[in-house]
Parts: C-alpha cells; structure tokens; sequence
C-alpha cells in the first residue's frame, strides 16, 4: 500500500478491493481449470498476444 500510485484514501480502497477481487477470480479459474498460475498466465499473454494486430489494425481504420 505504501508504494500504490493512488494518493486518497477512496482511491487506494478501490485500488485495494480491485487486487483482491482479481486475485480471487485467478485463484477461482485456476481450481476450475486445474493448472498452475503460471500456465495460466502464459495462456492469457498468448491470447492477449495473438489478439493483438486484429485490434492495432481496428484502430489504424
């Protein structure tokens, strides 16, 4: 919390919740899918990968 870029308390409270609300919704996906956080992570970067000239060609258009 100390090195968080929000500066007021509204904001680190939001900032807060949001981690823990993503850290359960990993935790969450990875037991459904039974493979390891770091499997995980490498499958959401190669999808965000080979997602990424569809969408850098949708906002050249």
């Amino acid at each position: 919390m100390g090195k968080s870029p929000t500066k007021t308390i509204d904001t680190q409270a939001n900032h807060f919740f949001s981690s823990i609300l993503a850290y359960i919704k990993l935790e969450k996906t990875v037991r459904q899918l039974g493979i390891g956080h770091f499997r995980l992570k490498a499958q959401f970067c190669l999808r965000g990968l080979k997602a990424m000239p569809y969408a850098l060609t949708k906002m050249a258009a």
